[in-house]
């Protein structure tokens, strides 16, 4: 793309999360982010050291799961 790009693409992120209070004090949870694995638009304005994406607004890492525990004490 050439640096005097006049705007951005639209960009939409599917994540899921499940959550769980096993008891009072303890929650599991188990997440998927950015679902379909979308990349980011491309911002020929954006002076990215990686990718030519904004970071400070887009997760360059594509699809990602997290699993995890919370216990309160």
């Amino acid at each position: 793309m050439v640096a005097d790009q006049e705007r951005v693409d639209s960009y939409h992120q599917f994540d899921a999360y499940l959550g769980w209070a096993a008891t009072e004090k303890v929650r599991l949870y188990a997440k998927v982010e950015n679902i379909f694995d979308e990349a980011p638009p491309h911002d020929a304005s954006f002076p990215g050291v990686r990718a030519p994406y904004d970071f400070g607004q887009y997760d360059l890492r594509g699809r990602y799961f997290r699993v995890g525990f919370d216990v309160a004490f």
